[in-house]
């Protein structure tokens, strides 16, 4: 089963593996990821280029649902479809999430407008 959790309310004892799907762990500290559970997978976060684009909107205080569905979604999806590692990972998810728990996690707080939802 696949979950999705943020970076401040994972709980590693409900998992069999938790996969930070974010592009930089630098805020992290070194604990969270020497946990035996923690894998990081930049492969499953957006894009420089989106993930820019997204701080910027939130900055000028326009990020929410109309963006999210017009711009963000489009384009995450289109980078996950051209990126072959990206569709092995995927696969590799689904087919683990058959025997395991699986915890999806990064920094935003709202999971219904976080990349972790489309993942």
């Amino acid at each position: 089963m696949i979950k999705l959790r943020n970076l401040s309310n994972v709980k590693f004892e409900e998992f069999d593996e938790v996969w930070v799907i974010c592009r930089s762990i630098k805020k992290l500290d070194s604990g969270f990821m020497n946990n035996s559970k923690c894998k990081h997978i930049p492969d499953l976060s957006p894009s420089y280029d989106l993930f820019m684009a997204y701080r910027k909107w939130a900055s000028q205080g326009l990020w929410g649902d109309f963006l999210w569905k017009e711009k963000y979604v489009p384009i995450f999806l289109e980078q996950m479809r051209e990126d072959a590692k990206a569709q092995t990972l995927l696969q590799q998810l689904v087919a683990d999430s058959e025997t395991k728990d699986i915890a999806l996690v990064c920094f935003c707080r709202d999971e219904a407008i976080c990349h972790r939802s489309i993942v």
